[in-house]
């Protein structure tokens, strides 16, 4: 009772369907749980939540998300550029230098390719934090690049952070009265969005050139208004 020559044909077109549907299904599911991680970060990220409160928790979505763009990339995947901004993200805090540079570059290509100013003034951010431990007028440079995608797009939040590490690179120089001017900007912007966390971090960051410029009174009062 062997099959037919039909028979075997017909048996082989059913297999090769349900392939492909199995391989979309996982497809599927693969899209969505990238882009629900994904707005997770950007949630934080928006909300300032990254900076205080929730630092555990971000550190261990950030290390399952690279164990996830590492698994896309094992199946030959195109990653999605801000999982490796989530990515390179983690990598910078932990040293690793030149593959959060790759993530970045990566990401930024994408965000280019796309047009998604938002992504491309956040990669260009990010190689700035890059460059902040190396180069001082490089990181500016990319700093102010970023700042100006962030004006031209109204991001409110993302100028905040722009004017914020601005000032950092002026208090490194050692031109506190510009880094104040700045942090002034970065938490006006705060404060005009209601960013609480932001306000706080701000406030720390016064308060630390405060204490570098011997003010050790207006110091305390910083410190102690950024815990509140």
């Amino acid at each position: 009772n062997a099959l037919s020559l039909y028979e075997q044909s017909l048996i082989s077109v059913l297999l090769a369907l349900i392939f492909v549907m199995m391989k979309d299904f996982v497809n599927s599911n693969e899209k969505k749980h990238n882009q629900n991680v994904v707005t997770e970060y950007h949630k934080y990220e928006i909300s300032g939540k990254f900076i205080v409160g929730n630092s555990k928790r971000i550190i261990a979505r950030r290390k399952s998300l690279k164990k996830y763009g590492q698994r896309l990339r094992r199946n030959g995947a195109i990653i999605d550029p801000w999982v490796e901004i989530k990515e390179g993200e983690l990598d910078l805090s932990i040293g690793n230098i030149a593959n959060a540079r790759r993530c970045f570059i990566s990401a930024l290509d994408k965000f280019r390719k796309n047009d998604d100013q938002i992504g491309i003034a956040k990669a260009l951010n990010n190689l700035g934090n890059i460059e902040l431990r190396r180069d001082l007028s490089k990181a500016e440079d990319l700093y102010n690049e970023s700042m100006s995608i962030r004006k031209s797009i109204s991001d409110k939040i993302g100028l905040a952070h722009s004017y914020n590490n601005l000032a950092n690179i002026e208090k490194l120089r050692g031109d506190f009265a510009k880094a104040r001017k700045l942090y002034k900007r970065s938490m006006d912007l705060k404060i005009e969005e209601n960013d609480k966390l932001g306000q706080a971090h701000t406030l720390n960051r016064q308060g630390n050139i405060a204490e570098l410029d011997d003010d050790l009174v207006t110091a305390k009062l910083l410190y102690e208004e950024s815990q509140r």
